[in-house]
């Protein structure tokens, strides 16, 4: 509990890539603990300058509960708000994740709740202007309730763009009561030209061997310009390879989406 990984500063920046698994792995055992621990400032499956992919061959952060008896990571953290630079390239809190043969982020299983992902980029360069793909998706949250991704301000939002599956997928029966808000997604960092994740902006529901999310919500009305540009809860989906949002699965059900951009 309570490590930090990285900081704000460029001197507290690890370069975590090349690795045969996992870039950070933050696992959980039965009846164990692996809370309020934060990851920032860090670059995860590239080169030292931010502009070449050197992969890790599993996820760039996993945060796992690895089984089905009582165990609990809450309120991890990965990146903040802190000396970050909207619209511009990835600094201070922000964690640049990208380039990593699977997902850039996973969080997984029941265990796992409570996690914030803010101030992320997720799958591109470090300013954030073109695709440094990781193979499979930006952020999966696979069993997981009550995490957050991204937030209703600037500093806050994550980019999840140029990646081999999704930008961002919830998945599985315990995914329940999930925010994801304020992100671009499928955009670069200005949220001005597309930088598209090969298949759908947001999925919700049932990946291969397992039952639909449910009770989630994407969006919302905190701070945003209605007749204005997309701000605050908004999340503006635009530039992907084939739905904006796709929900699949008949167990999916009670998400709410409200006050998105999507293909503008």
């Amino acid at each position: 509990n309570g490590n930090v990984i990285g900081g704000t500063t460029a001197a507290d920046r690890n370069i975590i890539s090349g690795n045969d698994e996992n870039g950070i792995g933050i696992t959980v055992q039965d009846g164990g603990d692996a809370s309020n621990n934060t990851i920032k400032g860090n670059y995860i499956g590239t080169s030292p300058d931010g502009t070449v992919a050197i992969a890790n061959t599993g996820d760039g952060i996993l945060i796992n509960h690895s089984s089905v008896s009582a165990a609990s990571a809450t309120g991890n953290i990965i990146g903040g708000s802190t000396g970050t630079t909207p619209n511009g390239a990835c600094t201070g809190d922000c964690n640049l994740i990208s380039g990593n043969t699977a997902n850039g982020i996973g969080l997984w299983h029941s265990g796992v709740s409570g996690s914030s992902i803010i101030g992320n980029y997720v799958g591109t360069n470090l300013s954030g202007t073109s695709a440094l793909p990781n193979g499979n998706i930006g952020v999966e949250v696979n069993e997981a309730p009550n995490n957050t991704v991204g937030g209703t301000t600037d500093s806050a939002r994550n980019i999840f763009s140029g990646n081999g599956g999704s930008g961002v997928f919830l998945t599985g029966s315990a995914a329940t009561g999930n925010v994801v808000q304020g992100n671009y997604i499928g955009t670069n960092s200005a949220g001005t030209a597309g930088v598209g994740n090969s298949r759908m902006g947001i999925g919700v529901g049932a990946s291969p061997g397992a039952v639909g999310a449910n009770s989630n919500a994407i969006g919302g009305s905190t701070s945003t310009s209605p007749g204005g540009a997309c701000t605050g809860s908004c999340n503006l989906i635009s530039g992907n390879g084939e739905n904006g949002i796709f929900i699949s699965g008949t167990e999916s059900y009670g998400h709410v989406i409200k006050g998105n951009y999507i293909g503008i």
